[in-house]
């Protein structure tokens, strides 16, 4: 087609959407921020380097991309924020590298498994004047693209050039590591480990002969309901025992099944596989799944022992979706170009949206 992406900022933007409304009091401070050619990273090492905040002491949900205009929050107990100067301080060394949009309380902070959903806009620039059958046809494609299902990758920006935040993260583990790296990096690099050896998981998964969707005995889904997270077991009459994934009682423990079942629906309900990390859940000994899990952390020599470093730095494991689907999904036309909006739920990663975008419209 037509379209190019110009790599430009003001063509990218993305908006942090809390799972919840702020009750304006309470022990935690929230600040929501916008940013612009700085990573999540960056921020937070200006604070440490500033105020000396540690990352543990700030609550964020996800990692924003460096190109991109983006609204993010970031949470902070009191403890912390007055050992840090109080609110004047805190917010006047935020705007030394980003602009404070507004600031709210509420009980709780924010972390990683907050369930936030992100907002994109993006810009797709017409290469030339186009014709009014272009122009539907562009919009038909994108918009039918919109609607499916993809594999929930992490994107490559998490991996850095040449997967080196990956290596770096396996060097770390085995002990290996010639190099210092400080707590944030550390914690930074076992987790593009950890998303390497997912992406690798989900590509074997999705590449199977059969519809990548076929469930197996034991598999784990997740649904979202009401901002909040919810696990089940898969079972061969179609039903899905809820389960219990936060029992973190070992580094790789099998949940606790509740006695409640419901029925499967495939529309709200999604494969999960693990994310690697201290304690992380995986599917039940002895069923299908839970085979093939134990096999695939076989294979990578994932164990107590080799894992003891993420219990030593706190990076626990998680499950995640190996699908998501865009929701809110819009196209429209501004002159020629077209401007695409869409959303996506927590952990997930709008490259994978992105990339195929960019092939069918260039």
């Amino acid at each position: 087609m037509t379209f190019e992406f110009k790599q430009k900022s003001q063509d990218f933007y993305v908006s942090e959407n809390l799972p919840f409304q702020l009750s304006g009091e309470g022990e935690a401070f929230f600040v929501q921020i916008s940013k612009r050619n700085m990573t999540t990273h960056d921020i937070i090492d200006h604070l440490h380097k500033d105020l000396g905040i540690t990352r543990m002491s700030l609550g964020i949900a996800g990692l924003k991309d460096k190109k991109a205009i983006a609204k993010q929050w970031i949470s902070i107990y009191d403890r912390a924020l007055n050992k840090a100067g109080g609110e004047k301080v805190f917010l006047a060394s935020l705007a030394q590298v980003c602009k404070v949009v507004s600031t709210w309380r509420h009980h709780t902070p924010m972390n990683m498994s907050t369930p936030i959903t992100n907002t994109f806009h993006i810009t797709f620039k017409a290469t030339k004047n186009l014709g009014q059958e272009e122009r539907e046809k562009a919009k038909e494609i994108v918009d039918g693209y919109l609607q499916e299902w993809y594999p929930n990758l992490f994107g490559s920006q998490r991996f850095g050039i040449n997967g080196r935040n990956s290596t770096q993260g396996y060097e770390i583990m085995a002990g290996k590591s010639k190099e210092k790296f400080n707590k944030s990096d550390t914690i930074f690099k076992l987790q593009a480990y950890s998303s390497m050896i997912f992406n690798e998981w989900v590509k074997k998964r999705t590449s199977q002969s059969e519809a990548w969707m076929t469930l197996m005995e034991g598999d784990l889904l997740s649904r979202t309901d009401a901002g909040q997270v919810q696990y089940g077991q898969w079972n061969t009459d179609n039903t899905v025992t809820l389960a219990d994934l936060w029992n973190r009682t070992d580094f790789f423990f099998t949940p606790e099944l509740w006695s409640k079942k419901i029925p499967y629906d495939a529309k709200l309900m999604s494969i999960t596989c693990p994310v690697p990390g201290f304690n992380t859940a995986i599917a039940s000994k002895g069923t299908d799944a839970g085979k093939r899990e134990q096999a695939f952390l076989d294979r990578h020599h994932l164990e107590k022992k080799t894992m003891k470093v993420f219990k030593e730095q706190k990076v626990y494991g998680l499950r995640r979706s190996i699908r998501v689907k865009p929701t809110n999904t819009k196209s429209q036309y501004n002159g020629d170009d077209l401007l695409i909006d869409f959303t996506l739920p927590s952990g997930s990663y709008a490259s994978i949206v992105f990339d195929k975008l960019t092939e069918i419209l260039e």
